[in-house]
């Protein structure tokens, strides 16, 4: 129980921080639509999370674990575009959401008619952790390229570049082990054949959120 109190009030303060966060919006070059999504979609999830325990009804028919794989491209987006000072999405980004949209689909098709049968666990595991590992190295190769070794010759461009590398390598850290959580969390699930929709362990992420 203590547990998913403490995941409604991590989720409570994400919405407060991404309140403050909107606040800044426009005049904050860190801030962008893309973090605003990310930081809502997971302060929702802890709150929905955390509200299960006392009220199960709340809990779908299916997994919402495939449809969370769109926080790896959100992520992306985020750090491509503070790079490139761009604050609202673009119509040729969209086309990043849409094999999440897919997995979740599928997932829900599946549970219907059980296409996969018996090894449906494995499969969705197996997808979703290639496709969450791709989009990490993406994003640190992206990062490594345009940010963390990028030099300027201009004094007060290279002291914006560093305060940029900082706060880019910061949160790409927090990402990443809670990226490292949930990928054990998804294998430990296969080797115990059991499917947790990656909420065991879900509170080490939540103190680092």
């Amino acid at each position: 129980m203590v547990v998913h109190f403490f995941y409604i009030i991590v989720g409570l303060l994400g919405i407060v921080t991404t309140s403050i966060f909107f606040s800044h919006f426009k005049n904050n070059r860190v801030i962008n639509m893309y973090l605003l999504i990310l930081f809502t979609i997971i302060s929702l999830k802890y709150i929905f999370d955390g509200l299960l325990f006392f009220k199960e009804d709340l809990l779908p028919n299916f997994s919402y674990m495939p449809f969370l794989s769109v926080v790896f491209p959100l992520q992306y987006l985020y750090f491509k575009n503070i790079v490139f000072e761009t604050k609202k999405p673009k119509i040729k980004e969209l086309w990043h959401f849409v094999f999440p949209l897919f997995l979740g689909l599928f997932n829900i098709l599946n549970n219907n008619i059980h296409i996969l049968g018996k090894h449906t666990l494995v499969i969705l595991n197996i997808v979703f952790t290639t496709y969450s590992i791709l989009y990490i190295v993406i994003i640190f190769t992206f990062l490594k390229i345009n940010v963390w070794y990028r030099k300027s010759k201009i004094k007060i461009l290279d002291k914006e570049n560093t305060l940029l590398r900082k706060w880019t390598l910061f949160l790409f850290i927090l990402l990443l082990l809670g990226g490292i959580r949930l990928l054990l969390t998804l294998f430990i699930d296969l080797v115990n054949n059991d499917f947790s929709n990656g909420k065991n362990n879900q509170w080490i992420t939540g103190l680092l959120w």
